[in-house]
């Protein structure tokens, strides 16, 4: 009698290990792929490895959204500033901590966004902040006002890293067994780029650039620095700017004589200066944003003092745009300066057809 209930427990032991083995998962874990080979223009990150945090390990955060039918109709909080990384040069992308499935029954919105990492401080977490915009189905993003502010200061050092941002929408419920595949973001730009390129278009050589205050300082004046949060969406990014708010945006002199018929080049850059700005429409400003500096010819006629109004120079097709820089667009104007006046050219090229370079 033993020796058959030692059989049956044998059995029945054998049983449950082969039906554990066949079970299938009910619990389908996310997780995210390399972001997609994206062509894009970046005046800060050429490729994804930049992407650092720190450790040497390269990151993003992800917001997550989900909808869940029967559930008041609405899309609710599911993933909150998760940080996604990846040691450097690997291809596995990790996140750690309290791990997150695919909900059975459910459609999925994912944001990733970047940087979250605050080389300033040395701490990863830029304190944001974020909710589900019902209306907009977006994500609305406030907080760290070090990732809003943007610019460089008079030591040059840049305030702010270039914002890239991506949208995966999964509007199909996820059903119990699917197989879905690593989360993949295109990364896109939620910043403008503008940038000057300053040509000698006179008969004499420039001898300097300088500004016209007390200190020679050059300032674009004008332009709104800070938000007060932004919305994140499939199709676009919509920024909400302080009305009260302006700031400058301090410009090298140009101390090296510029030949008649030559662009002034920096060393290191093909422009005399870029910044990155938040999107912004000076259609709406009292006054408009503005570009004043002093130029000292090697003549008898020696200095001249110009100013650039923006507004002078619309820069979209469309009444509603005309005045404004729009996100993921890069703004190149060439400056030609001669003894008498200053005119203006206006490139405006999408960052993603601007002199590409792989995100990865």
């Amino acid at each position: 009698m033993k020796r058959v209930l030692t059989y049956l427990i044998l059995a029945f032991s054998v049983l449950s290990c082969r039906e554990k083995d066949v079970l299938p998962k009910v619990e389908a874990e996310i997780s995210f792929a390399v972001p997609e080979v994206v062509e894009t223009k970046s005046i800060l990150i050429e490729n994804v490895d930049q992407m650092e945090i720190m450790d040497g390990k390269v990151g993003f955060s992800v917001f997550g959204a989900r909808y869940i039918l029967g559930n008041g109709g609405e899309y609710e909080k599911f993933m909150d500033d998760l940080k996604v990384y990846r040691e450097k040069y690997s291809e596995e992308w990790v996140y750690e901590g309290e791990r997150y499935y695919w909900s059975p029954g459910a459609s999925h919105k994912f944001f990733a966004l970047y940087p979250y990492y605050n080389p300033d401080s040395d701490e990863y977490d830029l304190g944001l902040k974020y909710e589900i915009d019902k209306e907009k189905q977006a994500i609305k993003v406030t907080g760290n006002e070090g990732l809003i502010n943007t610019g460089f200061d008079e030591d040059g050092k840049n305030l702010c890293p270039d914002i890239l941002y991506g949208v995966q929408h999964y509007p199909e419920p996820y059903s119990i067994g699917e197989k879905r595949e690593r989360i993949r973001f295109i990364m896109s730009h939620a910043l403008a780029a503008v940038s000057f390129r300053f040509r000698n278009a006179s008969e004499h050589t420039i001898e300097s650039v300088k500004g016209i205050s007390p200190e020679n300082h050059i300032y674009m004046a004008g332009f709104k620095t800070t938000a007060t949060n932004v919305f994140l969406s499939e199709d676009k990014v919509a920024w909400e700017i302080k009305s009260d708010v302006a700031n400058s945006f301090a410009v090298s002199e140009i101390t090296s004589p510029v030949s008649p018929g030559y662009y002034y080049a920096p060393s290191s850059s093909d422009y005399w200066f870029t910044a990155l700005m938040i999107p912004q429409n000076f259609a709406d400003y009292p006054e408009s944003p503005s570009l004043s500096f002093e130029v000292s010819f090697g003549t008898a006629a020696n200095e001249k003092q110009y100013t650039i109004n923006f507004k002078d120079y619309a820069v979209h097709s469309t009444a509603a745009d005309a005045f404004s820089f729009l996100p993921g667009y890069h703004y190149e104007y060439n400056i030609n300066v001669t003894e008498r006046t200053v005119y203006c050219d206006v490139r405006i090229v999408p960052w993603i057809e601007d002199e590409p370079i792989k995100l990865n």
